[in-house]
């Protein structure tokens, strides 16, 4: 719900503004300006319509996007998880190739590439795969130099099992992402459908406000402003607490 419109506010406010308009519109108490916006090439029955439709659209992808929201993080810890698992085998695997460096005259060098030794530094999915997909042939040829040294069949058959995992989770991940973005993009497009149909009807309530005896407006997007004037106002404060110098104050 954080990321902003072209309103500059969240869509859950763009939602809320929008049920006060058409609460507004609906009211029979407001049937003789409302009637006045005809004059303006706004017919109020069609325009209320239009708006519940695109309400009722930008709240669905709304929805929907927040489910994606929660399925990606989901799937990003799944997939982090099987991650520092296979970071952990890959650090077991070159403790190994440790001993047997220590316990036999080889080229250190040599080994010391085949194994990757100092190339993972953290536990990242892509960087993982990679690493591992390196290691694992190498494995089998050095397995019998270093089976004295732990180098077992379990030991390598783990590591091709937790490589098949991180492959399917990394790919699931990848796609929960792909559905996200495009859910973005949908809500953009509707929330872009409804914030236009609301700046239509400020125009026609300020033009049929000109033809008014006290030029005065019935459409105020209260909700939207308190909003803007909110975030306005932290941004204020912010740099009010700012070092004279322009230094930002860290924390």
């Amino acid at each position: 719900m954080a990321r902003s419109t072209r309103f500059d506010v969240p869509t859950k406010v763009i939602l809320d503004q929008c049920r006060v308009v058409i609460d507004t519109l609906s009211a029979t108490a407001n049937a003789g300006w409302v009637a006045e916006l005809k004059g303006q090439g706004l017919d109020p029955n069609d325009f209320v319509r239009s708006l519940r439709g695109a309400h009722e659209e930008t709240m669905i992808a709304d929805t929907e996007q927040e489910r994606l929201k929660d399925e990606c993080l989901r799937e990003t810890r799944e997939n982090q998880a099987v991650a520092e698992e296979g970071y952990g085998w890959i650090q077991r695997v070159q403790a190994r190739g440790r001993q047997y460096l220590a316990g036999e005259e080889v080229d250190r060098a040599e080994v010391a590439g085949r194994l990757r030794f100092g190339k993972l530094h953290a536990a990242r999915s892509r960087g993982v795969i990679y690493e591992m997909r390196l290691i694992l042939p190498e494995l089998a040829a050095l397995k019998a130099e270093m089976k004295p040294y732990g180098l077992t069949d379990a030991l390598i058959a783990e590591g091709k099992e937790i490589l098949k995992r991180l492959g399917a989770e990394h790919a699931e991940t990848a796609e929960v992402e792909a559905k996200r973005e495009r859910a973005t993009e949908k809500i953009r497009a509707v929330e872009l459908k409804l914030t236009r149909l609301l700046d239509r009807l400020v125009a026609a309530d300020e033009g049929a406000a000109l033809e008014r005896p006290e030029n005065e407006v019935h459409v105020r997007l209260d909700l939207i402003a308190a909003e803007r004037g909110r975030v306005e106002g932290m941004r204020r404060a912010r740099l009010a607490k700012q070092p004279a110098n322009g230094t930002p104050i860290e924390g």
